[in-house]
């Protein structure tokens, strides 16, 4: 039998030298001094620049109401978060580990759970489980992060003690309506409203919307970072 083989022969070729010629006496614009440039990343095709370069948490303001007033530490505050149902009526998530992350509803809806669904989820989590090989076993025990019980991902409304569900539907319903890692900062005789408005939103699913009604001196929200644990910033650089 004739056996035939084939060869590829890659020949190294001596490049060309590529010579550059800038001429700085010849201007064709003049940049803002405020332009500070941006990076496209491979992270959803977002455009980061300026203070942002994630050091600001929550900039889309896409959670909703924080739960500082828990007073959990922060190894337990990153594990809580709240959501709401189609009638607004506010529930405590857990999303305790990377399995449990939050999944929002498309843009359009108004909502981030539907009630059926949660308490479906807590329903099944207290039923005992089916072994592959045929045997029972009973239920997982609740979650426990603090004082708080979660049943598989959720600790619905009916099970929030009484003086958190009061706080919550303030904090939903009311005038203090703060993304999560924002916080109020007011000052003089200022008075206003801030606002969690879902739909149409500039970008993402709501906006934090900030009206100042009465008053002077500031009215508005500032942010910490992440978790709400600072921003470094150095002392004597321009940003």
């Amino acid at each position: 039998m004739a056996r035939h083989w084939s060869f590829a022969v890659l020949q190294a070729q001596t490049p060309e030298i590529v010579q550059v010629k800038v001429d700085a006496a010849k201007q064709i614009a003049t940049a803002t001094k405020l332009f500070d440039g941006t990076n496209i990343e491979d992270l959803n095709n977002q455009t980061n620049g300026g203070i942002f370069s994630q050091l600001i948490h929550g900039e889309a303001f896409e959670e909703n109401i924080d739960i500082d007033f828990l007073n959990l530490p922060v190894s337990d505050y990153v594990k809580v978060y709240v959501v709401l149902d189609e009638t607004r009526r506010p529930h405590l998530l857990s999303v305790a580990n990377s399995y449990t992350r939050i999944n929002w509803n498309n843009l359009g809806e108004k909502y981030d759970f539907n009630s059926k669904d949660i308490y479906n989820s807590v329903a099944e989590s207290l039923q005992p489980r089916q072994r592959r090989n045929g045997e029972t076993e009973p239920p997982r025990p609740p979650l426990q992060i603090g004082s708080l019980r979660f049943y598989e991902r959720f600790m619905p409304f009916d099970s929030i003690p009484a003086n958190i569900r009061t706080i919550l539907l303030d904090h939903i319903n009311g005038n203090e309506q703060i993304s999560r890692y924002w916080t109020k900062i007011v000052t003089g005789t200022a008075k206003g409203q801030f606002e969690l408005k879902r739909g149409n939103a500039y970008m993402g699913r709501q906006d934090q919307v900030v009206r100042l009604q009465s008053g002077t001196g500031e009215f508005g929200i500032y942010n910490c970072g992440l978790n709400k644990q600072g921003i470094n910033l150095v002392k004597g650089t321009t940003l």
